[in-house]
């Protein structure tokens, strides 16, 4: 092959690999247990002091997210102290002054995105997922994130009702939970409708891997979407609530990622907690889960 011809072809074949070359990009989730900057005259249970939030930082790190979708954190001070200054934090927008008549008078539990502050991000209206008018709970943060290569993805952080974590009981928990699920569907099939990419992040407080189908089952009716942990393994120590020095394992996981079908995705992860750290810090009673998202991308000048 002449010298000639033999540089343009591999200029070529560089080229296709660069416009073709793959971003991925980690997310996770993580409930971080009524996280609260400590107020005067009130006290907040798990009790958090310096070393504790240094640890949670260190944990952060460990996910190595570009974007975390976080639940139970009452203010931006206490959630910037976990991931630090590189992050921008979207907190709900049930936290604005405006939103009082949805707020607890002391500690709430607010929903939110940490989000590495080199995305473009737009913030969206709230996705109110319990429909009761004055209700304090249930709000769903909604994000816009905008990768490197310019694709578009839609993400919700969410934290469902308790009490219904396996099978399908004619009880009120279950049938505020099944509401919930059932809000969260139709958020889903809009964003398919309009063939947006899309991930739902956050605490299910339901095993919809394992003992609740039905939860799945309402969840993704009529969608594509796809269970990222479906087959994830329990890995979370935890203390015990009755005896301080006790630690326990969660034989199944309540906190999930969903995903739309266009996604390229890893299975998600669980970052379990030394049980030392458990025992000897206060942490959270649940643990972070991650997956890696790959998208393609077709132009190598990323901003």
């Amino acid at each position: 092959m002449p010298r000639k011809i033999k540089v343009l072809f591999y200029l070529f074949v560089g080229l296709i690999a660069c416009e073709s070359q793959a971003e991925v990009i980690r997310y996770t989730t993580w409930n971080l247990q009524w996280l609260a900057t400590p107020q005067h005259g009130k006290l907040i249970s798990p009790n958090r002091g310096g070393s504790d939030l240094r640890l949670l930082r260190k944990y952060f790190i460990k996910t190595s997210a570009d974007i975390m979708a976080f639940q139970e954190v009452n203010d931006v001070s206490i959630i910037s102290k976990v991931v630090g200054s590189d992050y921008k934090v979207i907190l709900s927008q049930r936290s604005k002054a405006e939103n009082q008549i949805h707020q607890f008078s002391d500690i709430n539990q607010y929903t939110g995105f940490a989000v590495k502050k080199s995305f473009k991000v737009r913030d969206h209206k709230d996705i109110q997922l319990d429909k009761r008018l004055k209700s304090r709970l249930r709000f769903a943060s909604y994000i816009e994130l905008t990768t490197p290569s310019k694709q578009s993805v839609h993400l919700l952080s969410v934290h469902l009702k308790a009490g219904c974590r396996k099978n399908y009981q004619e009880k009120r928990n279950c049938r505020i939970l099944k509401e919930q699920l059932i809000n969260i569907n139709s958020w889903i099939r809009e964003r398919e409708k309009y063939q947006h990419d899309y991930i739902v992040l956050g605490d299910f407080n339901s095993q919809i891997a394992d003992e609740a189908k039905w939860a799945w089952y309402l969840i993704s009716k009529k969608t594509q979407a796809v269970l990222t942990s479906q087959n994830t393994t329990a890995q979370c120590y935890v203390r015990s609530k009755t005896k301080r020095a006790s630690v326990f394992k969660y034989k199944s996981i309540i906190d999930h990622i969903i995903v739309s079908s266009s996604h390229t995705f890893t299975t998600a992860k669980q970052l379990p907690f030394k049980t030392k750290d458990v025992r000897q810090y206060e942490l959270s009673d649940h643990c972070p889960v991650i997956i890696e998202a790959s998208y393609t991308s077709m132009n190598s000048n990323h901003e």
